[in-house]
């Protein structure tokens, strides 16, 4: 893919790896409008995330954010653990959560029973809340690709 044509000049791509965890971290765009992406592979460890958590630039206006992908933990836990690595910021009140109907990640138990957890999930700031379309996408049927399922989160338009 050629960059060049899907970025404008002043959009912003950065990579923030995980301190502690090789293989983690969180991909960010930026662009120009103010609208900010972050895709992120959040550790297990809940150190290791607390961490790389502490390195995401958490929205501190109402400008527009989602943040999307494996955070290895459920939305409320992983809700609580933003709000503790942004303590005295007014990010928690911004963002909201977004989850599926259905499970995200389909994994064996160790008595060899299918395990289906709800682990990827969409975080979206107060100002797109409104014009997300929920629950989220999972698109369950597209054969074994993953571990984890697609999720998508579409937007109505104004």
């Amino acid at each position: 893919m050629n960059t060049d044509k899907c970025l404008l000049s002043d959009d912003r791509v950065v990579w923030i790896p995980c301190p502690i965890d090789a293989g983690k971290g969180a991909l960010i765009l930026t662009t120009v409008s103010g609208l900010t992406v972050v895709n992120v592979h959040v550790p297990y460890d809940n150190k290791a995330a607390t961490l790389l958590l502490n390195n995401i630039p958490w929205p501190e206006n109402n400008n527009p954010f989602v943040c999307v992908g494996d955070m290895n933990r459920n939305s409320d836990v992983f809700m609580k653990m933003i709000a503790e690595v942004t303590i005295g910021k007014p990010v928690f009140t911004l963002l909201f959560p977004v989850t599926t109907e259905k499970p995200t990640r389909v994994g064996l138990n160790q008595d060899g029973t299918r395990n289906k957890i709800w682990i990827d999930h969409f975080v979206v700031s107060a100002s797109i809340k409104d014009s997300a379309m929920c629950p989220a996408i999972v698109y369950d049927d597209i054969g074994d690709i993953s571990d984890h399922y697609p999720i998508s989160l579409q937007f109505k338009d104004k």
